[in-house]
């Protein structure tokens, strides 16, 4: 399955759980990586939407690069202390071969956990565990980290 098609499936998989008033973000599609004022609004976004008691979830879909940058910390730093239970981050992971400095993901869903997020791992290819693992972000009183491996 090529990239294109993995993100697609999972655009249409998370469309597929939408509820009308929820919002979904994708930097995938980008040319570039995503600037950090991107994911700092989409964090904005679901701040604004948790403090006004607005209903629906924000969910954002980044590369896995996106863990290697500050703002990635920050946001898992922002989700607890606004607890918001609005926010997914579907982080599409693959290590890199020739990087031994990068973050497995168990690790990875560990460090999540720990700063208060809920957090899984899922193959992305494996749609019925995507799917559950969405369905559960909507159960839960803490923002979602889901790190789907590629």
């Amino acid at each position: 399955m090529t990239e294109a098609a993995k993100t697609t499936g999972i655009a249409e998989l998370i469309n597929k759980h939408a509820e009308p008033d929820d919002l979904f973000y994708s930097a995938l599609s980008c040319d570039s990586w995503p600037s950090d004022e991107f994911l700092a609004s989409v964090m904005d976004v679901a701040i604004r939407r948790k403090l006004s008691g607005a209903v629906g979830r924000v969910t954002v879909v980044v590369d896995g690069t996106f863990i290697k940058r500050g703002i990635f910390w920050e946001w898992l730093l922002l989700g607890r202390e606004h607890k918001l239970d609005n926010l997914t981050a579907v982080v599409l992971y693959r290590a890199p071969e020739d990087d031994e400095r990068h973050l497995h993901p168990i690790n990875l869903r560990q460090i999540g956990m720990y700063v208060g997020w809920a957090a899984a791992n899922v193959n992305a290819s494996d749609t019925i565990s995507l799917s559950d693992t969405l369905d559960f972000a909507l159960t839960v009183s803490t923002p979602t980290l889901i790190i789907a491996t590629q």
